[in-house]
């Protein structure tokens, strides 16, 4: 049996970055990276990454993952809570990997579904942010699909229950030739935006598996 718990906001910010209907059906929903106790999520234009150990895991080995699906993550989300109060804003997992069943426990309330039967993708890598993209001389032109801007900013909303993050704070951005990576407060996430192409359509990426 996996056992941890973090912070909702994370989950309520990943599941801005999931696509809704993909035929990649590991695109729909959010993969807890038991590696490196991560949240990642992406739609194929955007990636959503928190930060190494953001995770607490209590019981079960760091290897592999499992994806919370957006049926399930909906279900979460719809619980009310008073995010004040600390105990309400931490979500409980367990997951099964002999069953696949994941129960998720918030606010004394359980609620429980299958684990998207799929591989994620590796993006893990995007995290780090690369020497090309800090060496940025301003001169750079991307253009960007503004929707996923405004997730940008629906994002930091989400994480803002984050004691140390707050409402007040603003995203630092690095940009590069085709995609920028904006930075949480305190790094707690990071989100990757790709660039339009001269078709006016968003780039996006071909991943490879996790193994």
């Amino acid at each position: 049996m996996i056992k941890l718990h973090f912070n909702i906001a994370l989950l309520k910010a990943a599941a801005l970055a999931t696509a809704k209907h993909d035929i990649n059906i590991c695109l729909n929903g959010v993969y807890v990276n038991l590696v490196d106790l991560s949240l990642q999520a992406s739609n194929r234009h955007i990636a959503f990454i928190s930060k190494p150990e953001s995770l607490s895991l209590t019981e079960g080995e760091r290897k592999g993952g499992f994806i919370l699906s957006n049926e399930l993550i909906k279900q979460i989300l719809s619980v009310k809570i008073n995010k004040n109060i600390p105990e309400e804003r931490t979500l409980y997992l367990e997951f099964d990997p002999d069953s696949q069943q994941i129960s998720a426990i918030i606010k004394s309330m359980t609620l429980k579904n299958q684990a998207v039967q799929e591989r994620f993708p590796s993006i893990a890598n995007v995290y780090v942010i690369t020497p090309l993209l800090l060496q940025s001389d301003g001169n750079i032109q991307v253009c960007y699909y503004t929707p996923y801007l405004k997730i940008l900013d629906n994002m930091l909303k989400a994480l803002s229950i984050i004691p140390t993050i707050g409402a007040d704070k603003g995203v630092r951005l690095h940009f590069g030739e085709n995609k920028t990576i904006a930075e949480f407060p305190d790094n707690i996430a990071q989100l990757v935006i790709m660039g339009m192409q001269d078709n006016e359509t968003p780039n996006n990426w071909q991943y490879q598996l996790t193994k």
